[in-house]
């Protein structure tokens, strides 16, 4: 799954206060997300005394062009990590040469 954000606002004042204009601000960021993935929308609301953090998103299935994104960095990573071990392994062959 992917998580796309439609927005995030940071200690924002300037939200609606009125409650028919706030609905009606947040159905604008529903009405953003397409229509399949509204079920997964979500929204996290925290405040302070600076303001109010708004973060809504939503949940999708990854593209075929994201999972080979994902792919081809755990592919990387996978590579990267095997020549970490094997210079470990040399370097402890090279300091314990009677041991290994």
């Amino acid at each position: 799954m992917s998580t796309v954000t439609v927005i995030q606002l940071v200690n924002t004042p300037n939200r609606p206060d009125n409650l028919i204009e706030y609905i009606a601000w947040l159905t604008t960021k529903l009405e953003s997300i397409p229509s399949e993935y509204r079920k997964s929308a979500c929204v996290d609301i925290s405040g302070s005394d600076w303001g109010v953090d708004y973060t809504i998103y939503y949940e999708r299935e990854k593209t075929a062009a994201e999972r080979a994104e994902d792919d081809k960095k755990a592919e990387a990573y996978a590579r990267q990590r095997l020549h970490d071990i094997e210079n470990e392994i040399a370097i402890l062959k090279a300091k314990y040469p009677n041991n290994l």
